[in-house]
C-alpha cells in the first residue's frame, strides 16, 4: 500500500496468486485469452498494472486504496477440442436452451487443459492503513493463502501482496473490497502459462526417468568405484 500524507490515502496492494499446477489450483472460470485485460468496477480478478490514483484535495479525509492482484492457474479439459462442425452444432443447441449459462459451460470446457494465470489489481479507500493491512493478511490466511510481502511507508500509505488458492479468488476479492470506504479501481487480466507448465513437467519426468535408470545401473555395479561414479551422477541429477 502507498499512502500520501497530503492526500491522506491508504493504498493496499494485494496480490493473490496460486501455484500453476493442476493439483495445487482448482478449476477456475477464466478468460482463456492470453494476456487479456479488462477494467471493471468491482469483484473481478486477473493481472493488471496499477493505475495512478487522482490526487484529492489536501482537506480530504484519511483514505486507503487497496490493490488486489490475483494470479491463478487453471486446468481445463483437453477433450474439448471438437471439430468446428461439432462445436458449432453443440453451441447452437445449448444456446437456444441455456443462453449465457451454456456459454459459460462452453468456455470452461474449451479452457480445461490450460494453466491460466488470473490477476486483479484493486485500489480502495479505507479508514486505517494498519488495520487494513492486518485484515487483508487475515483474509489471505483464512483462505488458505499467505502474505508474500507487506509494508507501510507512511501513515497513510501501505502495500501488501498475498497469494491464495484459485478456488478462493472471488471470495477473497469480495472480502477485500468489503474493507473499502470506496472502491477506486479494479483492473483484471489473464495470462496462459500452459506451455511453460507443460515444459516444466516434461523436464521433471525426464529427470525422474534418468534417476531411475541410474539407480538400476547402480544396483548392478560390481565394483565399488563404479558404484561411486554412478552415485555421483545421481546426485548431480
Amino acid at each position: 500500500m502507498r499512502f500520501d500524507t497530503k492526500k491522506r490515502f491508504l493504498m493496499v496492494a494485494a496480490l493473490m496468486a496460486v501455484a500453476m499446477s493442476m493439483m495445487a489450483c482448482g478449476g477456475l472460470d477464466s478468460d482463456a485469452d492470453d494476456g487479456g485485460a479488462s477494467d471493471s468496477g468491482y469483484g473481478v480478478a486477473a493481472t493488471a498494472a496499477p493505475a495512478a490514483t487522482a490526487a484529492p484535495a489536501a482537506t480530504a479525509k484519511p483514505a486507503s486504496t487497496t490493490r488486489s492482484s490475483v494470479v491463478t492457474g487453471t486446468t481445463l479439459d483437453s477433450d474439448s477440442s471438437e471439430s468446428p462442425s461439432d462445436a458449432s452444432g453443440s453451441g447452437s443447441t445449448q444456446g437456444s436452451a441455456g443462453g449465457p449459462a451454456s456459454i459459460d459451460r462452453d468456455v470452461a470446457s474449451a479452457a480445461s487443459d490450460r494453466v491460466i494465470v488470473r490477476t486483479a489489481d484493486v485500489d480502495i479507500t479505507a479508514d486505517n492503513v494498519f488495520d487494513s493491512l492486518e485484515d487483508i493478511s487475515k483474509i489471505s490466511t483464512a483462505a488458505g493463502g499467505w502474505v508474500v510481502s507487506s509494508f507501510q511507508s507512511r501513515k497513510y500509505e501501505g502495500q501488501i501482496s498475498i497469494r491464495v488458492p484459485a478456488e478462493r479468488f472471488e471470495d477473497v476479492m469480495a472480502r477485500i473490497t468489503d474493507l473499502a470506504v470506496e472502491v477506486e479501481r479494479v483492473t483484471t487480466s489473464t495470462q496462459d502459462f500452459t506451455e511453460e507448465f507443460t515444459d516444466i513437467n516434461a523436464r521433471a519426468r525426464t529427470l525422474r526417468d534418468t534417476v531411475e535408470q541410474l539407480r538400476v545401473i547402480f544396483l548392478r555395479a560390481e565394483e565399488v568405484e563404479d558404484a561411486l561414479v554412478i552415485q555421483q551422477e545421481i546426485t548431480r541429477v
